[in-house]
């Protein structure tokens, strides 16, 4: 991560401790072999089956910012040449495999899928190309799109966001709802005792983390008549303010 991408309340420390590359120690890191991938695919539905009969009600998959399904999508990490590397539709694959997966696993529950709205960074995904992301995953049967931003651990400046970086989110998020039928959520960094006012001004209903669950589940679809709510999360919430869009 190069000091231009860091978060500004952490900048200083980098400045410190920032080495290059060839001082990087550790076990190298290898592209998954198609067994290994949909292996991993069907423990990602398994562990979504195992949350459901646990008692949770809403899976959310957590894709963004250099988590696993972002490394397949995002050029500047997918450099592989088989199905699920080099072009557009093949980057996409395995996402969009998964959340088929854990759709067909879980009826009865709302699905949602948590991906970065763009990557900040020359060569990376933009926000064209996510919105095309969400609307295969909208076509696949999930249920709302949740937005981060950003390329993960290489640009740090949107995963770990300030108030500057954050504040183009809630316009990401009406692109991305223009697109789409189904809910939006957004979070960034908004504060409590002024989320009435910010909320209203970007046209959005705000929650804060500690009632997200009925934010979740309220705007939901998919969950059956009568049964109690729960707890709303499973892969990769997390504890921050967001809001659905309403346009």
């Amino acid at each position: 991560m190069t000091l231009d991408k860091v978060p500004n309340h952490v900048a200083d420390g980098f400045k410190i401790a920032e080495h290059p590359r060839p001082f990087l120690t550790g076990q190298m890191t290898r592209e998954m072999t198609i067994e290994e991938i949909h292996h991993e695919q069907k423990e990602f539905a398994n562990s979504c089956q195992l949350a459901v009969i646990a008692g949770f009600d809403v899976i959310e998959i957590h894709g963004p910012h250099g988590y696993l399904e972002h490394q397949f999508i995002s050029p500047l990490s997918n450099k592989r040449t088989d199905m699920y590397g080099g072009e557009w539709r093949n980057r996409k694959r395995f996402l969009l495999e998964v959340a088929e997966q854990i759709r067909y696993a879980c009826p009865g529950v709302a699905v949602g899928c948590r991906i970065s709205a763009e990557e900040h960074m020359k060569g990376g995904l933009t926000e064209e190309e996510m919105i095309d992301v969400a609307k295969d995953l909208e076509a696949a049967g999930v249920d709302y799109i949740s937005l981060s931003d950003g390329a993960g651990y290489e640009e740090g400046g949107h995963l770990i966001t300030d108030m500057d970086r954050s504040k183009h989110i809630p316009e990401h998020g009406h692109a991305f709802k223009k697109a789409l039928k189904i809910p939006v959520i957004v979070a960034s960094s908004m504060i409590p005792s002024r989320s009435t006012r910010t909320s209203r001004k970007a046209n959005m209903t705000y929650k804060p983390w500690a009632d997200s669950s009925s934010v979740i589940l309220n705007m939901s679809t998919s969950l059956p008549q009568g049964r109690p709510k729960k707890l709303c999360a499973v892969l990769g919430v997390i504890p921050v303010s967001r809001a659905i869009l309403q346009v």
